[in-house]
C-alpha cells in the first residue's frame, strides 16, 4: 500500500491483526552522487544529474524484529554500511535512545498505560550528560555553587515545577551559544539568529552541532571548542547567565 507513496519521504509504523508489526521508511528518494549531500553543485554541466530513485524494497525497513518493537523519533533510520545517501540531516538521538530503554524495561509485556507513560516521558538524556559534567565543578559565585547543589539533586526530569529544569533549560540555551561559536566562528550570528532566541528553533544544521557536542562533552572531548576553552568552565560560565536572567 505504500510503494507508489509520494509525499516527502516520512516514518511509517505499522501493526495489524495478525500480530505482524514493523516500520518502513517512505517516499521517492532520488540517486544522487555524494558530491550533492554536502554543498550547492552545478546544476549546468550534467555530472550531477539524478539516476533514478532508490527502489521501494531497499529503503530502510523492518518486520517483526527480535527485539520485538520499532522506534522512530526522526532520528537517522540507517547504519554506515547502508548503501545509498538518503540525508545528512536527522533529528538526534536522545528521544529514540529514551524511548528504546523504556521499552527494554517492560519484560512483561506493555499496557496502553505503559505506553501512556512512555509519551509523557520528561527525562532529558543532554541534561543527564550535563550533570555528569557539573560534579567537576567548584564555583566561587556563591549563587552559582547553589544552582549547581539544585542541579545535581535534580533527577533530570523536565517537570514544569522543577527549579532544576528551570535552571537547566536556561543554562543550555547559553552553553548552546558558546558551542555554536566555538563551531561557526564568525557565521555563528546567523546560525544563533533563530526568532526565538539562543538556539530554540534554530536552523536544523545548528542543532545538529549542539547534539553532536553534548555527545562529545560526555566523553569530556574538548575538540568542538575554542584551544582555551573545557567543559567545566562553560557550564559555569552558562549557569551564571541563567542565574541571573532567572
Amino acid at each position: 500500500s505504500l510503494r507508489e507513496w509520494t509525499e516527502p519521504v516520512n516514518n511509517f509504523v505499522y501493526a495489524d491483526v495478525h500480530g505482524e508489526f514493523g516500520y518502513r521508511y517512505r517516499g521517492r528518494i532520488p540517486l544522487r552522487t555524494m558530491a550533492n549531500a554536502w554543498s550547492p553543485v552545478p546544476g549546468w554541466t550534467g555530472e550531477h544529474e539524478w539516476d533514478g530513485q532508490i527502489p521501494f524494497e531497499q529503503l530502510p525497513r523492518a518486520r517483526n524484529p527480535e527485539a520485538g518493537f520499532v522506534v522512530t523519533c526522526n532520528n537517522a533510520p540507517t547504519g554506515a554500511d547502508y548503501p545509498y545517501y538518503i540525508n545528512t540531516f536527522f533529528a538526534a538521538d536522545f528521544r529514540a535512545r529514551r524511548i528504546t530503554t523504556r521499552l527494554q524495561d517492560l519484560s512483561e509485556g506493555a499496557t496502553v498505560p505503559d505506553m501512556a507513560a512512555i509519551h509523557a516521558d520528561r527525562v532529558s538524556l543532554p541534561a543527564r550528560v550535563f550533570i555528569d559534567r557539573l560534579k567537576e565543578l567548584r564555583s566561587s559565585d556563591p549563587q552559582v555553587a547553589q544552582a549547581c547543589e539544585i542541579l545535581l539533586q535534580w533527577n533530570a526530569k523536565m517537570d514544569r515545577r522543577s527549579a532544576g529544569a528551570a535552571i537547566y533549560g536556561t543554562a543550555r540555551s547559553y552553553l548552546y551559544e558558546d558551542v555554536i561559536k566555538a563551531q561557526l566562528g564568525p557565521m555563528s550570528e546567523e546560525a544563533l539568529g533563530a526568532p526565538s532566541g539562543i538556539g530554540r528553533g534554530a536552523a536544523t544544521h545548528a542543532n545538529q552541532l549542539y547534539a553532536e557536542a553534548v555527545a562529545a562533552m560526555a566523553e569530556d572531548d574538548v575538540s568542538c571548542l575554542d584551544p582555551d576553552q573545557n567543559w567545566p568552565n562553560l557550564i559555569e560560565r552558562a549557569i551564571a547567565s541563567a542565574v541571573s536572567e532567572l
